[in-house]
């Protein structure tokens, strides 16, 4: 209440200092009109949300808003998915000099990113199997190292 008395004084005293400090021409009257103006609205505002007139219109859906929330959240999720497939390509890729395909299965709960698999296909030509071994082997330790995943979460398999 203190502050709906605070705020209704400066407005008022506001007012009378602008209205003696402009000259009277239009646009002094126009400024004036427009003070007056939110002096009205300062006062009406607590009587307003009293009656609760202003709820029913001004309050924001909670349901609605959510729904979009979380629709956008999963689309950057999505995004951000792809992004790192698109880095362990790129990674594979530098180190190895092979063409490869990543696949990344995610979830998320309480909107923390958890990579559930990583599926990669990796073209090897001309290796013996102990060989095609080693080299998937090896592509597993550098995405765990990359990601932070146990190699029993990646599945290399190979191509030719």
């Amino acid at each position: 209440m203190k502050e709906y008395v605070i705020s209704i004084a400066g407005i008022a005293i506001i007012s009378a200092i602008f209205s003696l400090i402009c000259a009277n021409n239009r646009l002094a009257k126009l400024s004036n009109g427009i003070l007056r103006l939110c002096c009205i609205l300062a006062i009406l505002t607590p009587i307003v949300s009293v009656l609760g007139v202003a709820n029913d219109y001004f309050s924001p859906k909670s349901e609605q808003t959510l729904a979009v929330d979380n629709e956008f959240i999963d689309e950057r999720y999505v995004q951000f998915n792809k992004n790192v497939e698109n880095d362990c390509v790129s990674l594979i890729k530098s180190k190895y000099y092979v063409n490869c395909s990543v696949t990344i299965d995610f979830s998320v709960n309480d909107c923390l990113y958890k990579i559930n698999k990583i599926y990669a296909i990796v073209e090897i030509k001309a290796l013996n199997e102990q060989e095609k071994h080693n080299y998937m082997n090896e592509i597993k330790i550098l995405l765990s190292e990359r990601l932070g995943v146990g190699k029993e979460d990646i599945v290399v398999n190979a191509s030719e």
